[in-house]
């Protein structure tokens, strides 16, 4: 059975050789999705996301802005069928893509050998199929660039065989950038990681990487030039190009070339050609593949795209006025919960923080003991290794010296060894000249005993040979003579020479002794110069060691201090964190309550504001003709005007103000949040001319009309040096003086005020000191605990709510909320009685 899986296996690695859809591809997925981009030559790195990018660069992806479904299929050579769907649906964080694609092929015959014939016997039929699911995103960076990501689970070979079926997961990055002038640059890596193909039988095929580059070039409008390449490890690489040409916005046609792997290491050239049709929001694309070197492998490819159009949302309806006033009130009521629990969260959290800073304390107070503990004991071991290695240093040195002295005083020996041997031989070399010279007198006292002999003995032989005999034996004698004489020559001169070498000899010995002496002399010398110095060495290694321990002391309690100050420090920084996340919670507590009584008055107001709307519906209301606000040289304290049809407020304000600037003071006024939703037939409150001005307020200041209104009333003075300052914050004397002025505009002393009752801060000459008395017999101010006002402080929001609490001034509490001081005052200014205005 095992030798027929393993014939299977075989055949079936035989026929992915040979079918048309496997040959040109290594999985399913390097057929492709979308007949465009088959049409275009897989040049489609660079091209702007569609479906079919998603298989291709999932960077492209990011550029979709519309749901896209995508659908393709192929019959290669009648056997193999590819199939594929994709779907793009953008989000608010980016383009996600599924894909799917499957190749099948069925009628492969499983055989095995026959024992008798060793022929192959069919044993069965099995189908072959490659599948791939994708999972992509993409998401767009900036108007320029896009990145995305893929996982790809791969799933091919046979149910029908035993560990036939193989499966793996990769995944794939890329990018698009869009440049300008109609460029686009891709870059893509397929299998960046992979698990390999995975198979039944236990075998691990590799996916090997392969990084695609592209560029889009838009020649023209309707004109593009598409350019790959694809790389992949240990081959050579691929080059891809394609045109595409829409003739009509619904019609396009396609061309491309690219190359495929013949070998390792050849490669050759296909082509393919394809045509788009669109029709709305669908578009059939077709294309012809043509293999140039496996003519069965040409193929059709038919795909189709449709993009789904955005559900668009229909408009609200029109709410009625009183059905977003409880919209309002209760959203205000949801927020003001919301608020609360918040606030009440923060409140826990700080307490939690306020535990953790508490327990952090403790915990670098503990470690800062600890540490502090641990470094006293490191600089104890540190001190002990320092001794200890001095110590040790100390010994080695001595070990060195005693070495070195061993040294020089087994030199010195040798030395002395040398040289006596060097005496000794000299001495043997003077024996033995004495003992040559005295051979030499021996060799002359027996050659003159011989020559006597020779002498008398050549006389007797003369007297018998004759007279010629004799004249020729004394010839010879004559020239012996001579050699004698030669011979006794060198043997002075060899004497001559013996006395000079040991005059020599005797020098040499002289010069040895004072060699000596001066050598002995020179070790003293060396002596006391070394010992000089290993002391002086060895005070400079203990000062050394005094100033290394006091450097690394010093060091240590630095460190141990800016470790404790940067601590500190930290620990002080969290508090004043603390402190302050605690007065912004105090704050937006107060704020809370601030708009829940604001909420509870606004209802009352509201209440109120439709029973005047009530009675100003029985009451005739006044109109005013423009011709007549033209030549109104004053207009009345109090002016309203209708809105006549075609009327915005800038052509209202040119009207009664000369400059269309008073628009804005005018919505001010009114409380209009927006300018063009005046309708005909509103009633608008015209804001009173100013006759007082501040150097540094004008028309385009906040609040203009309002500041100068109330400056004519002298309820603004402004500064000694004529300004008003509108940028700077109000103080507490100041807005208590405003009060005063637009509730009793001529203050008296009250009959019981003397200068105790006020307070201990605020001088008897303080210019002010009328309105606060007025204001604390009145009720109003109450001053703090310790007796002190605090006039120059800045007043806060709960704290002016509660002098209008205690005024018995409900609206303009409103006011102050919503506009700020200078509207509030200037609205109290409106609602004050007609016999108290002339007094202002």
């Amino acid at each position: 059975m095992k030798k027929a899986n393993l014939i299977a296996i075989i055949f079936i690695i035989i026929f992915l050789n040979l079918q048309a859809g496997i040959l040109q591809a290594a999985d399913v997925g390097d057929i492709g999705m979308g007949a465009r981009y088959v049409g275009l030559g897989r040049a489609y790195t660079a091209m702007e996301g569609d479906a079919s990018s998603l298989l291709i660069n999932p960077g492209a992806i990011g550029l979709s802005s519309s749901k896209e479904v995508l659908t393709m299929y192929s019959n290669m050579l009648n056997e193999a069928s590819f199939g594929a769907l994709c779907v793009l649906f953008p989000t608010n964080i980016g383009v996600i893509g599924i894909g799917y694609l499957k190749e099948e092929t069925g009628g492969l015959v499983n055989t095995t050998s026959d024992e008798t014939t060793g022929r192959p016997k069919e044993l069965a039929s099995f189908s072959y199929d490659s599948q791939l699911l994708i999972f992509g995103f993409g998401r767009k960076i900036n108007k320029h660039l896009s990145v995305g990501a893929n996982i790809n689970f791969y799933s091919k070979g046979s149910d029908q065989i035993s560990g036939g079926r193989g499966t793996g997961t990769s995944y794939d990055i890329g990018l698009l950038w869009n440049r300008e002038k109609g460029q686009n640059i891709g870059v893509s890596i397929h299998n960046a990681a992979a698990t390999g193909i995975k198979w039944g039988s236990g075998i691990t095929d590799e996916q090997k990487y392969v990084v695609k580059a592209g560029i889009k070039q838009d020649i023209k409008d309707n004109f593009c030039l598409l350019i790959d390449t694809e790389a992949e490890k240990n081959k050579p690489t691929l080059f891809k190009g394609a045109v595409e040409w829409n003739l009509v916005k619904a019609l396009a046609l396609r061309f491309g070339v690219e190359q495929e792997y013949l070998s390792e290491s050849d490669r050759y050239m296909n082509w393919s050609a394809g045509v788009g049709i669109g029709m709305g929001d669908i578009r059939f694309d077709y294309a012809y593949y043509c293999d140039a070197q496996v003519t069965n492998n040409s193929t059709h490819f038919v795909s189709m795209s449709i993009k789904l159009p955005e559900v668009k949302k229909l408009p609200p309806a029109i709410k009625t006025e009183e059905e977003i006033r409880k919209l309002a009130v209760a959203k205000i009521k949801v927020d003001h919960k919301e608020r609360e629990r918040k606030a009440q969260l923060l409140l826990d959290k700080i307490e939690k923080e306020k535990m953790d800073l508490k327990m952090k304390e403790e915990r670098l107070e503990k470690e800062k003991k600890e540490r502090m503990e641990e470094e006293r004991l490191n600089l104890i071991e540190k001190e002990k290794a320092q001794a200890e290695a001095r110590r040790r240093a100390e010994e080695i040195k001595a070990e060195e010296q005693e070495k070195a002295s061993a040294a020089k005083k087994e030199a010195a020996a040798k030395a002395r060894a040398e040289a006596i041997i060097k005496a000794e031989k000299i001495e043997k070399e003077k024996q033995a000249q004495i003992e040559k010279e005295k051979q030499i007198q021996l060799a002359m006292k027996r050659i003159e005993e011989e020559k006597i002999l020779q002498r008398k003995k050549e006389e007797e032989q003369l007297k018998l040979k004759g007279k010629e005999m004799v004249k020729a034996r004394v010839e010879e004698l004559a020239k012996e003579e001579q050699a004698r004489k030669e011979k006794e020559l060198q043997s002075q001169m060899l004497l001559n020479k013996l006395e000079k070498e040991k005059i020599a000899l005797k020098l040499e010995k002289e010069k040895m002794e004072k060699m000596e002496k001066e050598r002995i002399a020179l070790l003293e010398k060396m002596k006391a110069k070394e010992e000089a110095m290993r002391i002086a060495e060895e005070r400079k290694a203990e000062e050394i060691r005094k100033a290394i321990a006091a450097k690394a002391e010093e060091e240590t309690r630095i460190k141990i201090e800016e470790k404790t100050r940067i601590e500190q420090e930290q620990i002080e920084k969290e508090k004043k964190i603390q402190l302050e996340k605690e007065r912004l919670v105090k704050l937006e507590l107060a704020k809370i309550e601030e708009e829940k009584l604001a909420l509870e008055l606004k209802e009352k107001e509201e209440a109120a504001i439709k029973v005047k709307k009530a009675k100003e519906k029985i009451e005739k209301p006044m109109e005013v003709e423009v011709s007549k606000i033209e030549t109104a040289e004053v207009p009345p304290e109090k002016l309203e005007y209708e809105v006549k049809k075609g009327d915005t407020l800038e052509k209202i304000a040119r009207v009664f103000f000369g400059t269309r600037k008073a628009a804005y003071d005018i919505a001010y006024y009114n409380n209009i949040s927006d300018p063009d939703r005046i309708r005909m037939g509103d009633i608008i409150e015209i804001p009173p001319l100013s006759i007082k001005t501040f150097k540094d307020v004008n028309s385009s200041t906040i609040g203009f009309r309002q500041i100068s209104y109330l400056g004519d009333l002298n309820i603004l003075l402004g500064y000694p040096d004529g300004t008003f300052k509108p940028k700077n914050m109000i103080n507490r004397v100041e807005f208590v003086t405003m009060m005063v002025k637009t509730s009793k505009p001529s203050p008296q002393e009250a009959p019981e005020a003397n200068e105790e009752e006020l307070f201990i801060d605020v001088s008897a000459n303080h210019w002010a000191t009328d309105y606060l008395r007025e204001a604390k017999h009145s009720g109003w101010i109450l001053g703090y605990p310790d007796g002190t006002f605090r006039p120059i402080s800045l007043i806060s929001r709960s704290e002016a709510n509660m002098i209008l609490y205690r005024m018995k001034i409900e609206e303009e509490i409103q006011a102050l909320n919503r506009a700020g001081v200078a509207k509030f005052v200037f609205k109290r200014i409106q609602n004050l009685k007609s016999d108290q205005k002339p007094s202002l």
